[in-house]
């Protein structure tokens, strides 16, 4: 048993490999909307992670209304219930990518008995307290918190997925969730979701500026209408046009914290075990 526990370890993709394989991340992408090709590259892919991923609003701002879920409101009850949380030395998709504009230093977080498995040179277990202070810390520089329970996580750290769930701290740049929203397959889109609960909703004060558009990440959610630009249902709640609206005609709210963080970890725990 110890021999093969030892060889399992030894399997575990290394640093380096995991660079090599985003490498290749945009091509990878791009190939996934080619006819033909691309549903051969993504048949079954995606399948098992269907609502399992959902975005996190950005920041205080774009949350107006009397009743809100701010990231730390929404996370702490999550990080409260994982039985171990490891924090990631550094971002995968920030330094596969070469990012530019954001700390590589702020990586994700794997929650779940699942992360004791990843490679101890890959970072370190935190605290409760710890972990929503490197969020808290995240939110402030720019990065938006996205819930993620992916294949691909537990590929590249090579734990198990049904005993996993990360939180991954995203640029608008580098981050390959991103990157598969804005240049992979539609199907893709059915993986990430808005927050239970959230809503979003245009005022009389827009002025038709476009700068929302500017933002978004695909070009078919936002659209600019006779009086006001309208929002599609396939939005996923990021809050970046909220952030950018001049005139603050962007309304993002939620129906309660209590009520959205039920809502949430029931469909967590239907996923996954942390």
């Amino acid at each position: 048993m110890a021999d093969s526990d030892g060889e399992k370890e030894r399997m575990k993709p290394s640093w380096e490999r995991i660079m090599q394989d985003y490498s290749r991340g945009e091509r990878k992408w791009r190939l996934a909307r080619v006819p033909i090709i691309g549903p051969l590259l993504t048949r079954g892919r995606f399948k098992d992670e269907i609502e399992s991923n959902w975005m996190i609003p950005v920041s205080e701002p774009i949350v107006r209304g009397e009743s809100v879920a701010l990231p730390s409101d929404v996370l702490i009850p999550i990080l409260e219930k994982a039985s171990f949380i490891f924090k990631i030395n550094h971002c995968p998709c920030r330094d596969g990518y070469g990012c530019q504009s954001y700390p590589h230093e702020i990586g994700c977080l794997i929650m779940g008995p699942g992360a004791r498995g990843i490679r101890p040179e890959f970072g370190k277990q935190v605290s409760v307290e710890d972990a929503v202070n490197h969020v808290q810390k995240a939110v402030k520089t720019g990065l938006v918190p996205l819930i993620v329970h992916s294949t691909t996580d537990s590929d590249m750290f090579g734990i198990d997925y049904d005993r996993m769930l990360a939180v991954c701290l995203c640029c608008d740049c580098c981050c390959d969730i991103r990157k598969g929203l804005r240049l992979g397959p539609r199907v893709f889109w059915e993986n990430v979701h808005r927050l239970p609960g959230l809503t979003v909703s245009v005022g009389e004060a827009c002025t038709l500026c476009g700068d929302c558009l500017e933002v978004c990440f695909r070009k078919d959610i936002i659209k600019l209408g006779r009086e006001r630009a309208e929002i599609s249902d396939l939005c996923v709640g990021c809050g970046k046009c909220a952030l950018v609206c001049p005139v603050e005609a962007i309304s993002f709210t939620i129906e309660g914290r209590e009520r959205t963080t039920e809502r949430l970890l029931a469909a967590i725990k239907c996923r996954t075990e942390i």
